[in-house]
């Protein structure tokens, strides 16, 4: 190995070190009001994207019969809310914090 790979690895290794320093001083600065917001808001987001896709699912399948046109609603449905989950989830957060 010659000297220059030598002080790259040595250098990416440094570096490796100080992100791994920080990453972990970022995360002693949570507080326990940043965490409890977090599972409120990650906990409302679950119940927002789970329960109407279920809902209509189980609807049209008790309804009409049809399991695969269930599926497709539903799933349309879910992904369709998953699509705006980062505005959800940035509306929920505004209205928790």
């Amino acid at each position: 190995m010659m000297l220059s790979d030598q002080k790259n690895l040595v250098s990416n290794a440094q570096t490796s070190v100080r992100q791994h320093c920080q990453m972990f001083r970022k995360k002693q600065e949570l507080s326990v009001e940043v965490i409890v917001n977090t599972a409120w808001v990650s906990t409302f987001l679950a119940l927002i994207l789970t329960i109407p896709s279920l809902v209509i699912f189980m609807g049209i399948y008790f309804s009409t019969g049809n399991i695969l046109l269930g599926v497709l609603v539903g799933f349309g449905l879910h992904f369709v809310g998953l699509g705006y989950s980062d505005k959800l989830s940035k509306g929920l957060l505004r209205l928790v914090s």
